[in-house]
């Protein structure tokens, strides 16, 4: 296996650069949507973050069906470029969004190619890299996406500042990286050789038998992945937060800048750390991270500390996100990997969905306090179920 950077798998390195350039795309769009929708299109905390929920399920639920259908083509690639295809088709549509549905629709498209990247994108990660170097590789991915999600922010506030605030000039110009993202994974992405001759196919559907397959370890990850994410709500009410605390519109977009800083900072040398010391530990640090985000955020009314909030949020994104990846990673077989992450993606989805609901429910009618103390609570469960309650059997070495 050829290896380049850091000593990672070079397909490791160019899913990473894409992942920049598509964030780059995507966070240019998403940095001023929130806004976009409350002062342009006058949308309410609960359509917002309704939106948010179910246009993020449905990234999530598509997750399962392209993990399934990449380990039973046993072809990464080829769903990976579907997902691609449609997340750049879907950059264009920002442009004619004048109302709530328009934007809906809008990211819906662009969710969908989320979705059907993620599974495969992941499942490839996990065949090319070996079991002492996925901790490693899951956190730089994840640095380079939020990199580049920082760049995005970053463009789109300059092009709003240079503009007075047209939001269309910046949703046209987040097409261009996205186009190159593509043109990379056709390129030089590279689809690893199978050393098997395909195996029996059946064993690559979801059934009973294959659900009991992916172990009882695999399990309580899910079960434990799916609890936290019910603290996790859209991240379109962080720019709502720090606006109301007194941050212009303008400059709206330093929120996505602090909560990929926070996620770039943290995201490689924890999952780094993790490949070198028990899992469980880096797990739990991502969760204190987030009761310290919920707290900061919920309160104060100081526009630093509220800041300080939005980059602990995005640290425990790229922690947890990047340790349960790896974990399971670790305890799934090569062959399901991509079921294993498609069912991790949608029950991570369901809950977003609920929990994005419920913050909007509770922001409308009793503020923003009570929506934040309820995710700290929540928090402060996942943190007394990991250090009680998550025990995972002792790894066995990889052949």
């Amino acid at each position: 296996m050829k290896k380049t950077l850091f000593a990672l798998p070079l397909t490791v390195v160019l899913l990473a650069v894409i992942g920049l350039l598509i964030n780059i795309s995507t966070t240019m769009i998403y940095s001023q949507l929130a806004m976009y929708m409350k002062n342009v299109l006058g949308a309410s905390a609960f359509q917002a973050a309704t939106v948010d929920g179910i246009v993020e399920s449905i990234s999530h639920i598509t997750r399962i069906a392209s993990g399934v259908v990449s380990d039973l083509i046993q072809n990464r690639k080829s769903i990976l470029v579907i997902g691609y295809a449609l997340a750049v088709l879907a950059k264009p549509l920002y442009l004619f969004s004048s109302t709530i549905v328009m934007v809906f629709c809008a990211q819906s498209l662009d969710r969908l190619g989320n979705g059907t990247i993620a599974s495969p994108r992941d499942a490839l990660i996990g065949d090319v890299t070996p079991k002492p170097k996925r901790g490693a590789s899951y956190g730089f991915i994840r640095s380079l996406k939020t990199g580049g999600s920082v760049l995005g922010a970053m463009i789109a506030m300059i092009i709003m500042y240079a503009t007075m605030d047209s939001f269309i000039t910046v949703f046209a110009m987040a097409l261009i990286p996205s186009l190159i993202a593509f043109v990379i994974l056709i390129v030089f992405i590279k689809e690893p050789k199978r050393h098997s001759g395909g195996g029996d196919r059946k064993r690559f559907r979801i059934t009973k038998d294959n659900l009991k397959k992916l172990g009882g370890a695999y399990w309580k990850i899910i079960l434990l992945s799916s609890f936290f994410e019910l603290a996790h709500f859209s991240e379109t009410l962080l720019s709502w937060r720090a606006n109301d605390a007194g941050l212009e519109q303008t400059f709206v977009a330093f929120v996505m800048v602090a909560m990929n800083v926070g996620q770039f900072l943290v995201a490689y040398p924890l999952g780094m750390l993790s490949d070198k010391f028990p899992r469980r530990l880096f797990l739990i640090l991502g969760f204190f991270f987030m009761l310290g985000a919920t707290i900061c955020m919920g309160y104060s009314s100081n526009l630093v500390v509220v800041m300080l909030g939005v980059f602990l949020w995005g640290a425990q994104m790229s922690t947890t996100q990047s340790i349960f990846l790896s974990l399971i990673s670790d305890e799934v077989e090569k062959e399901l990997r991509g079921t294993a992450f498609g069912i991790f993606y949608f029950t991570s989805g369901i809950c977003y969905l609920i929990a994005s609901q419920m913050a909007g429910i509770l922001w409308d009618k009793f503020g923003y306090v009570l929506t934040f103390s309820a995710s700290a609570i929540i928090s402060i469960l996942s943190i007394l179920w990991a250090v009680f309650g998550f025990r995972l059997h002792p790894q066995k070495k990889e052949v």
